[in-house]
């Protein structure tokens, strides 16, 4: 399970991270709630003479406050991403991150909340009661709305460190076209339980809103090494942050480097495939719940 939780420092393009192969961190900075006006922001962002800053207010590339947890337990710290458009959605009661121990989810009790300020940051110091090893965060509706579906993201964590990490959220509509276009036969992705996996060159020139490397076209999803046809979904969208066009067709990753995989299994590994390139793998979900997984890589 690879979804790169780092103590990290990120500047205007140039990255400070305690990092381990294989690993995936991603950042984005944005705001606002229509996507349009979001993504065009992030866009013109994109460049260094892009100026930065939505009419929002908030700074993109540029992090909020990840304090070490003083002492006890760890501090979690990110943003909350749309995975459909990886603009940023922002707070004001819509969306809870919670935390959790990986070998106590889903039952067991959270060991923390948090909620995402007006630019999409939040923060969590200072989470005690973590099993070291696999922290599992979760987005879902704030309150008893059902504008959103439980997404989770597999955190490697360590006590005493601070941990950057992205948190996606899956709009309940956006699952429904994701699942109408893959002709699930009127289930969803998220009732019947999914992976989605993002794959990230890590050897290619960063592109916004990566830290380092950028998607990567062409990877089929694997299980123990071997692909899953008819299990795995792609997308068609002809840029590197869109994941809205879902092609039943399409037998491995397009420009997003993304994917979907049904019928995952917990415990299995499941990674990418393409002639020259290596991943790190995650490991598989049950029904009900979308994870998502930034897995980065090198290819030659």
């Amino acid at each position: 399970m690879v979804a790169r939780g780092v103590a990290c420092a990120l500047a205007v393009w140039s990255v400070a991270c305690d990092a381990t192969a294989g690993d995936v961190l991603t950042a984005l900075g944005d705001a606002g709630d229509g996507r349009a006006d979001a993504r065009a922001a992030v866009d013109a962002a994109a460049t260094p003479d892009g100026g930065g800053a939505d009419a929002g207010g908030c700074a993109a590339m540029v992090d909020g406050p990840c304090p070490a947890p003083g002492g006890v337990g760890i501090t979690v710290c990110g943003r909350v991403l749309d995975v459909e458009d990886t603009s940023i959605v922002p707070g004001g009661g819509t969306v809870t991150v919670r935390f959790f121990n990986a070998v106590d989810f889903p039952g067991g009790p959270s060991l923390a909340e948090a909620t995402p300020d007006a630019c999409g940051w939040f923060v969590a110091q200072g989470v005690t009661g973590l099993i070291p090893g696999l922290l599992v965060l979760t987005t879902d509706d704030a309150g008893a709305g059902d504008v959103y579906e439980p997404v989770l993201t597999i955190v490697p964590a360590s006590t005493g460190s601070a941990v950057r990490v992205n948190a996606y959220t899956l709009r309940a509509d956006t699952d429904r076209a994701w699942s109408a276009a893959a002709g699930l036969g009127g289930a969803t992705f998220s009732d019947m339980g999914a992976l989605a996996l993002i794959f990230l060159d890590a050897s290619q020139p960063p592109l916004f809103p990566f830290l380092s490397g950028r998607p990567a076209a062409g990877v089929t999803i694997t299980e123990g090494g071997t692909p899953q046809p008819g299990d795995d979904y792609y997308f068609a969208d002809g840029g590197p942050l869109s994941r809205s066009v879902l092609s039943p067709a399409a037998g491995a990753t397009g420009a997003n480097g993304s994917g979907l995989l049904i019928g995952t299994q917990p415990l299995q590994e499941y990674g990418g495939q393409r002639a020259g390139c290596t991943f790190g793998t995650a490991k598989g979900v049950g029904p009900g719940v979308v994870q998502i997984q930034e897995l980065y890589g090198t290819c030659n």
